[in-house]
């Protein structure tokens, strides 16, 4: 089978090295062996989110939206404010409303970033929210959110701030402890550059006795998870070969550092959006809302998604679609992931033969 360029969000093209972890000897998860495997993978992640003492993580089996469902059903006391503007923040609405939590939702186009004088304006409304509930990068779009402007409404009204930072961590600066996030959502198969079925909760260690208290779910229940993974175990079987090599992607994070991974991705997204532009294309975001990792552009003109993403295809590439009402006008395209700057290059080479109608 062919080796595709995976310019989608996630999964991600990953390195050899991480590829053959996969190959290590199996194990079992109630064995010493996996407790070690576990503990290391946990201060890892601690390292690279750049967190002190204050926080822990845990580690669950199951995709990003896994952790967003866990992150949930397990922090929010009463009443959550979401702040929405794009397909990710649907689904924290989609979460929310399964489990019949309170909400106020403050909506957004989905190119705008959100009005911050509007959302301390409903927490002085509403002082029954407890919880401020965003996305970090709106992989709908590439666009970043104002995690920081937030995060200090959330502890100037003493509010828990919990967000979605899938597409970020790794790829933009966070800075957890700064922006006062209390609980923040990651996976292994983004900028962490690894496979799928493993993500993660940083957790500031004061909101556990909330967490301890709200039971709403059983595989999902963040706290009876930390209490678990203390003691170097899980409560249900975990995906034990997608740790092996998440473990080893967090050893190449660690060794190219968080800041220059960053600043990798941002000299591909740079030379990808300059390449895009001299080719006429538009692309759908000012540059000041564009994350480092994802940028949408308009299709070029008389020319469908459908027939760009097959001869993309055909050539050894994946792109991706636009979601909701920008899908039949927009395409995306992601740099995360172990892609290269020729990676990038010959990619605009084939978008400039398709625009133009030339057969490859």
């Amino acid at each position: 089978m062919q080796r595709m360029i995976l310019l989608n969000p996630g999964p991600v093209n990953v390195t050899e090295r991480v590829k053959m972890a996969w190959n290590r000897p199996e194990i079992c998860h109630r064995e010493s062996e996996f407790t070690e495997l576990l503990n290391k993978i946990r201060k890892k992640l601690k390292v690279i989110s750049d967190v002190d003492d204050q926080y822990s993580v845990v580690v669950l089996t199951g995709s990003g939206t896994a952790s967003l469902e866990a992150a949930i059903t397990s922090t929010i006391r009463k009443k959550a404010l979401l702040i929405k503007n794009g397909v990710y923040g649907d689904r924290f609405e989609e979460i929310i409303s399964t489990y019949n939590i309170e909400k106020s939702v403050l909506e957004y186009p989905w190119t705008e970033q959100p009005d911050i004088s509007e959302v301390e304006k409903k927490l002085i409304d509403e002082p029954d929210i407890d919880t401020i509930v965003m996305v970090h990068i709106e992989t709908t779009t590439g666009l970043v959110n104002p995690i920081d402007r937030v995060g200090e409404l959330s502890r100037r009204y003493q509010k828990v701030f919990l967000v979605d930072s899938v597409t970020g961590i790794g790829s933009e600066y966070v800075n957890i402890m700064k922006n006062n996030i209390g609980v923040c959502i990651g996976t292994s198969n983004k900028s962490i550059q690894s496979f799928p079925g493993v993500s993660f909760v940083v957790i500031k260690k004061d909101l556990l006795n909330i967490m301890k208290e709200n039971k709403r779910t059983v595989y999902l229940n963040l706290y009876m998870n930390y209490e678990f993974q203390e003691r170097g175990q899980c409560p249900f079987t975990p995906a034990l070969q997608t740790l092996y090599a998440l473990d080893v992607a967090l050893d190449e994070l660690i060794e190219e550092k968080v800041e220059g991974r960053i600043e990798r991705y941002k000299g591909l997204a740079n030379y990808l959006r300059q390449g895009v532009k001299r080719l006429g294309l538009r692309l759908l975001l000012s540059p000041e809302y564009q994350s480092n990792s994802v940028t949408s552009i308009f299709l070029p003109h008389g020319i469908t998604y459908e027939y760009l993403h097959d001869r993309f295809k055909e050539n050894g590439f994946i792109i991706y679609n636009g979601l909701g009402n920008l899908n039949k006008n927009t395409f995306r395209v992601c740099n995360m992931g172990d892609i290269t700057k020729k990676d990038i290059q010959r990619f605009l080479e084939l978008l400039e033969t398709f625009i133009k109608g030339k057969k490859v």
